[in-house]
């Protein structure tokens, strides 16, 4: 329990930094068409990859398209963390659907709603950097199971 703890700390504060950075511009768009499918074609490979890594416990591939700032908070103890709490609260990843695609400030916002075979709603916020190449600098999961 002392892992999540720190764990939800950790995403929380990163959240945090991004929401202050995010409060600095009121705008924020909803990106629909090209613009929606261009963002989503780097997100989607992120997100297969991420929740794969997660599935086989792999560190190194869960960071693989992170910037530096979230490299360093997922280190091995945070990953391992992360793992154990998807794995024993959410189970076996099977499906998403993108919720939404926004642009705030220049950073891109994915949020998906996930699918477990525990965990039946797990929202997914990928926030990825403000131009190509993407690199992800936030990632918020939630669900009751995790409370």
């Amino acid at each position: 329990m002392k892992f999540n703890t720190r764990l939800l700390l950790t995403v929380t504060l990163l959240m945090l930094v991004f929401m202050t950075l995010a409060a600095g511009c009121a705008s924020s768009k909803t990106l629909e068409g090209e613009a929606r499918d261009r963002i989503l074609a780097s997100a989607e490979p992120m997100t297969d990859n991420l929740l794969a890594a997660i599935a086989a416990n792999d560190q190194a591939a869960f960071i693989r398209d992170m910037d530096e700032t979230m490299t360093t908070a997922f280190s091995g103890e945070q990953f391992g963390s992360l793992v154990e709490m998807v794995n024993t609260k959410a189970g076996t990843y099977q499906s998403r659907e993108v919720k939404s695609v926004v642009v705030d400030q220049g950073f891109n916002i994915i949020t998906y709603e996930l699918v477990f075979d525990k965990a039946s709603s797990v929202s997914m916020r990928l926030i990825l950097t403000t131009s190509e190449p993407y690199k992800i600098s936030g990632l918020w999961l939630d669900a009751p199971e995790f409370r």
